[in-house]
């Protein structure tokens, strides 16, 4: 395998990744495109649009303190109960 080199003053680890990615075989190159694309399309699955959502309410109640706490095992059986 040949080396590869980094462009000096490069501390970007993503330039490194790909500077090392460039330097693979085609055929290496594909393969890993391939896999990253399904990797991808699998997460995009993971979380719905929906899901997405109910995340991003989460936050915003979240950031305005509009949380539940718990202290204890049965402070948290009572919340649950109380659903």
């Amino acid at each position: 395998m040949d080396a590869i080199s980094v462009k000096p003053n490069t501390s970007n680890i993503i330039d490194a990744l790909w500077a090392v990615i460039q330097a693979q075989p085609k055929k290496v190159r594909e393969a890993l495109s391939i896999r990253l694309a399904e990797d991808n399309a699998s997460a995009k699955k993971m979380i719905t649009p929906a899901m997405a959502k109910q995340i991003r309410k989460a936050r915003q109640e979240y950031s305005k303190g509009e949380t539940v706490s718990c202290q204890t095992p049965e402070e948290m059986q009572q919340y649950f109960d109380s659903l």
